[in-house]
């Protein structure tokens, strides 16, 4: 009987589930050469992340700006469900402490009844140092219950932290607190997916351009939506949209050396995995729902299955 992965809090495909691939790194200081320049940041990336270059580049300048001249950026990241717009903050918390990425999809407005609010994400940071607070699934808070009164008064909250022209609590009514955010970059992350659905091709007569549901969304689109606020996306410095994960895009990662899953968690348990070609489109094929945690979900299983067997066992040819 073949051992299987513990039961998470969260399913395998979801964001909130990645688990850590190699030992996070968390540091006191920083290390003044891998910041120096956005192109040294850009560089820490690239060697963590595959693809998604425009991404890694603003972020790059955005952590450059505001360590060395304390200066705050705030951004609207859209893009589909493993794509890696979370990774690139899970990658960068290895060696700034000071990056929060809070899970905002069961938030709720202060003022409105209801389980938290976004204040919460600011409870661990260091306020007299620059921070990244990261509001993961930031759509899903918007779109609660298809409630269009409770997407609005969200973004009212965030205009809080976005504008600071009034003292800002959070904790509880008993017990307020004051959040300093005077050195907060704010990144609202998202798949805003709902945007997609009524989305149609324009192949016929009189259109010469078509529409695939896997376009990134038009900006336009989004603002026509409904979905944000011109206050709320007036006070971003900027909106970045990363393309879906595809199959040749998880063939490149699972290939290459610096990024493979194979790789780590070859390192991760000591021991050498061979996978074949077959094996490795196969383990490709769904990436484009499901994003490249599914490769790591899949491999962790066949490595469990081969440790329940043989704990000794110093090599899995996967085939």
């Amino acid at each position: 009987m073949a051992m299987r992965s513990k039961i998470q809090n969260y399913q395998w495909w979801d964001d909130r589930n990645v688990p850590p691939t190699t030992p996070k790194i968390v540091v006191n200081s920083i290390d003044n050469d891998l910041f120096r320049t956005p192109k040294s940041i850009y560089d820490y990336f690239d060697a963590n992340m595959q693809g998604c270059e425009e991404y890694k580049c603003k972020i790059a300048v955005a952590v450059w700006s505001a360590v060395n001249k304390r200066i705050r950026n705030h951004f609207l990241v859209i893009g589909e469900s493993g794509c890696g717009k979370t990774e690139i903050f899970r990658i960068l918390k290895r060696v700034y402490k000071n990056v929060v990425i809070f899970d905002s999809s069961n938030s709720n407005p202060k003022s409105y009844k209801g389980t938290n609010c976004l204040s919460d994400a600011f409870s661990d940071i260091d306020p007299t140092k620059p921070s990244f607070v990261i509001f993961d699934e930031f759509d899903k808070c918007l779109s609660k219950g298809n409630n269009g009164d409770l997407g609005y008064m969200m973004q009212v909250e965030c205009l809080k932290f976005l504008e600071e022209d009034e003292p800002i609590y959070g904790g509880s009514d008993r017990d307020p607190r004051r959040i300093d955010v005077s050195l907060s970059s704010l990144f609202f992350v998202g798949a805003f997916s709902a945007l997609k659905k009524n989305r149609k091709s324009c192949i016929g007569f009189g259109n010469s351009i078509a529409v695939s549901k896997d376009e990134p969304i038009p900006f336009d689109d989004v603002i026509k939506s409904g979905t944000l606020t011109n206050e709320f996306v007036g006070r971003l410095q900027s909106v970045i949209q990363l393309p879906a994960m595809n199959n040749e895009r998880a063939m490149q990662i699972i290939r290459d050396p610096r990024y493979s899953p194979v790789g780590k968690l070859s390192n991760q348990y000591g021991i050498h995995i061979d996978i074949s070609d077959e094996k490795a489109i196969e383990l490709a094929s769904d990436v484009e729902k499901y994003g490249i945690r599914q490769v790591y979900s899949k491999l962790n299983e066949i490595i469990s299955d081969s440790l329940f067997d043989d704990p000794d066992i110093s090599t899995i040819n996967i085939n």
